[in-house]
């Protein structure tokens, strides 16, 4: 007997309402650990930081990764600049990340010393990987916030389209 959840007995505009569910799921979970971040400050633990980070990154990049729950189109309606924080983003979510290219070396560093409220490394200069907590936390929560709203709007589309679909079967 086929399990009623099982996504095989939903159609084409319900999975894409799935999707668009479960993308904003991902996407207010991105934006939690984000804002959270934010109000660390230079001398909170850098590796809790480092969990919300790492969370929000993966769970932004949920949304765009292949698979069943998939939802494409997105990067479509991003202009220029968004495309290029959305590609950041997506790059370190696949290499800092999601995979072991060797960037733990950036992060034992990060946990090293602390000058005037900056990650410095062990020659004295700033390490770049600093700015991750200030700048780029900024950009991809502005990037979440962006989406978020785009989700919104496929959202209003699908639900009467996906609910049309459900009543015909």
């Amino acid at each position: 007997m086929e399990d009623p959840s099982s996504n095989h007995r939903l159609g084409p505009k319900q999975k894409r309402l799935r999707n668009a569910l479960l993308a904003r799921k991902d996407l207010d979970q991105a934006k939690a650990e984000l804002e959270k971040a934010l109000t660390l400050g230079p001398a909170d633990d850098v590796r809790f930081k480092k969990a919300l980070w790492c969370s929000a990154v993966m769970s932004y990049g949920r949304v765009f990764t292949s698979g069943e729950t998939y939802f494409g189109g997105l990067v479509d309606n991003m202009n220029e600049e968004q495309k290029q924080i959305h590609n950041r983003f997506m790059d370190m979510r696949n290499t800092l990340f999601g995979h072991n290219d060797g960037s733990d070396f950036i992060w034992a560093k990060l946990e090293r010393v602390y000058q005037d409220g900056k990650v410095v490394n062990f020659n004295g200069v700033v390490n770049e990987v600093a700015e991750l907590f200030h700048d780029d936390l900024r950009s991809l929560l502005s990037q979440v916030e962006f989406l978020r709203v785009q989700i919104e709007k496929v959202m209003g589309r699908v639900v009467p389209e996906a609910l049309k679909e459900a009543n015909s079967e």
